[in-house]
């Protein structure tokens, strides 16, 4: 996910009309990366650099590290959001500090299931999915 991540990050940044062309006052964006390995320890990990370099706001990671996370944000302060993290680990935190811009995989999994349900007439369903927690999460919701 970090090459097209990254190619998003430029474009908001240095595109036409971008933020850095926007800010005025000789200000800039400027970015500080950190590979979060898709793991919770190098997560965590990274996490702590950006913090020890005074870096003020995150974007990112995925539904995988997010969760081992939570408690490091709060407890430093460094808020961050991401367009990736829908785990359902997530529906009962958040706030202050961390924030999301995709819906909980269970209002995705629900929706999902009302429409098999009342517009196709299913009533029954099996579920398949990757072992890795982002599938995990969902399919979790779509079984509940």
């Amino acid at each position: 996910m970090g090459p097209d991540a990254r190619r998003a990050i430029n474009t908001a940044l240095e595109g036409e009309g971008g933020v850095n062309q926007a800010m005025g006052l000789g200000r800039t964006v400027e970015i500080a990366e950190q590979d979060t390995e898709t793991k919770p320890q190098p997560a965590i990990s990274g996490f702590k650099t950006l913090d020890s370099q005074g870096v003020p706001a995150r974007v990112g990671p995925s539904s995988t590290v997010t969760p081992s996370l939570v408690d490091p944000a709060q407890s430093s302060g460094l808020a961050f959001v991401s367009p990736m993290m829908g785990t359902i680990q997530l529906d009962d935190v958040g706030g202050e500090y961390v924030w999301r811009t995709v819906p909980s995989d269970s209002i995705g999994a629900g929706c999902q299931a009302q429409y098999a349900y009342e517009e196709e007439g299913h009533r029954t369903m099996g579920l398949a999915y990757k072992d890795d927690k982002g599938s995990q999460s969902f399919s979790k919701a779509s079984g509940e």
